[in-house]
């Protein structure tokens, strides 16, 4: 009897674990899709000293906004190997810039594997992480961001939940 019960949960498990269906391709949800999303870089400094967001959906357009976000680096790093293996034909980036902040420490982090998209809007579940009372930071100003890899979908707009930075 035991073992019976133990295959019948074994089986209901695979077979749940089966139908959840893959975190890669797009699904559809009332009416929405959803696309995967990543975090590919974090940067501690970067150009914009007011939080928002900026859609980068071309090469050209990741090499002028490398420029003005590494800028404060001498000499000017390269364009890390993350940002420049981007296929821009089906993928584009999305810059969530943190603003200025007082310390070091500060970073974004994904909620959801996965962004809506409704309308011409995409959605992101994100939270904005801070140094712990208890972490020893540099006290410099930093101007914090996270490089966000997605599929490109249409969209015109991106909605961070979560965030105080939209893009409006």
């Amino acid at each position: 009897m035991v073992k019976i019960l133990l295959a019948t949960l074994i089986v209901t498990v695979l077979y749940s674990c089966k139908n959840t269906g893959s975190m890669e391709e797009p699904v559809s949800s009332e009416g929405n899709n959803t696309v995967s999303i990543s975090i590919i870089k974090q940067l501690a400094q970067c150009a914009p000293r007011e939080p928002g967001v900026e859609i980068i959906e071309s090469s050209v357009d990741l090499e002028k906004w490398w420029k003005l976000a590494s800028r404060a680096s001498l000499p000017q790093p390269a364009l890390p190997t993350t940002l420049r293996e981007v296929q821009f034909d089906h993928q584009q980036l999305i810059v969530v810039n943190l603003g200025s902040k007082p310390s070091l420490g500060y970073s974004v982090e994904l909620l959801e594997k996965h962004a809506v998209v409704e309308k011409n809007n995409l959605i992101v579940a994100l939270q904005e992480n801070g140094p712990s009372a208890d972490m020893l930071t540099a006290q410099v100003v930093t101007t914090p961001c996270a490089v966000l890899l997605t599929e490109k979908t249409g969209f015109s707009e991106v909605i961070l939940k979560g965030l105080e930075a939209n893009n409006q």
